[in-house]
């Protein structure tokens, strides 16, 4: 029996009027079950993950409804020879350049609306249609904020397809010379680690504070470090992960690698439309400091209400921020890697 049949049964037998014994004893059923049930008061959101705080510094110094940040750099130039000559005026001068790059930001605007009957029938069942959307604004603003991270936004790019960062192939050590870590042994994994790690310190000058403490790694491939390591075909009491950190080429340098899956949906959906193609299996090394790259939100989402408008029978409610893009100061910093998958 439809909810329409069960309004207009107990309407007939409110009014004395006859129905058949089988419509009688469904509605009366019913009736009984909605008096026995209960609701349960909580309403379950979509299930989500955000990661783009985890995976790269948030810039907290620029503040404001600003259209572009402006990042500087100073670079200093002098003779390589012995500063000091024969004669008293043999003395070499030092000079510095300063260039800056820009980087644009982007208001970002979402509108709410509730009819205002819809809110007053809602209120009566102790609900707020208000209070859902405002939820559900708040996981569409955490989306884009994953989305400008990983893929980038506006012909600007993200962390996984930016063409100033070189792609490197990994080590064909494993299986059938491939590259895959379903092909090669805990070694050889931890091996790739330290081989990103190195390429990177070379690319960076060699300074210490270019080594990668940070490794995003495909969804698909991180089963290959969790599962339990085994060398030369005895098992040992911790995962590969564990053993990738312990034995981690940044160690002598007092830098412990922080290893994540990236989010799965990047499996999917790749890189943003225009961007050059990520290669398979690609994972992302990098210096997690604001000093080599960062996001800014340099205003965070705020809430704006109006009041009721006669015209539409609504409340109105708009959200904005104003959020950047993905800002890569030291590319020799960060490496992507292809081939783990």
């Amino acid at each position: 029996m439809n909810p329409q049949e069960y309004q207009q049964n107990l309407a007939a037998m409110r009014c004395g009027l006859a129905i058949s014994d089988a419509a009688a004893t469904a509605t009366g059923g019913i009736f009984l079950m909605s008096q026995l049930s209960a609701l349960d008061p909580t309403l379950r959101l979509p299930l989500e993950n955000f990661t783009w705080f985890r995976d790269i510094p948030k810039n907290t110094k620029v503040k404001g409804w600003v259209t572009s940040e402006i990042a500087r750099n100073v670079d200093f130039r002098a003779q390589q020879s012995n500063p000091t000559g024969a004669d008293s005026n043999d003395i070499l001068v030092v000079n510095y350049n300063i260039n800056q790059d820009v980087w644009p930001v982007y208001p970002w605007a979402m509108r709410l609306r509730v009819p205002v009957v819809e809110s007053l029938r809602m209120a009566a069942a102790n609900e707020s249609p208000q209070k859902l959307l405002d939820d559900g604004i708040r996981i569409h603003y955490s989306k884009t904020l994953d989305i400008r991270t990983y893929q980038g936004f506006n012909g600007k790019y993200g962390l996984t397809n930016n063409p100033a960062v070189t792609q490197v192939a990994l080590p064909a050590t494993g299986t059938s010379s491939s590259m895959t870590w379903a092909s090669k042994t805990p070694a050889q994994i931890l091996a790739d680690f330290n081989f990103m790690a190195y390429t990177n310190w070379q690319a960076s000058g060699a300074a210490p504070g270019a080594i990668p403490d940070r490794f995003l790694v495909p969804s698909v491939a991180w089963e290959q470090l969790t599962q339990l390591m085994t060398l030369g075909g005895v098992g040992g009491g911790e995962s590969v992960l564990q053993y990738i950190k312990r034995s981690y080429f940044g160690s002598a340098f007092g830098v412990t690698p922080e290893i994540y899956p990236l989010p799965s949906w990047l499996d999917a959906a790749g890189t943003a439309i225009g961007s050059p193609a990520v290669a398979t299996g690609l994972v992302v090394a990098y210096k997690f400091s604001e000093d080599c790259l960062s996001l800014s939100v340099p205003m965070e989402l705020q809430r704006m209400a109006a009041p009721l408008s006669i015209i539409s029978g609504c409340y109105e409610v708009l959200y904005i921020a104003n959020i950047g893009v993905v800002k890569i100061n030291r590319p020799q910093t960060v490496g992507l890697y292809y081939g783990c998958q």
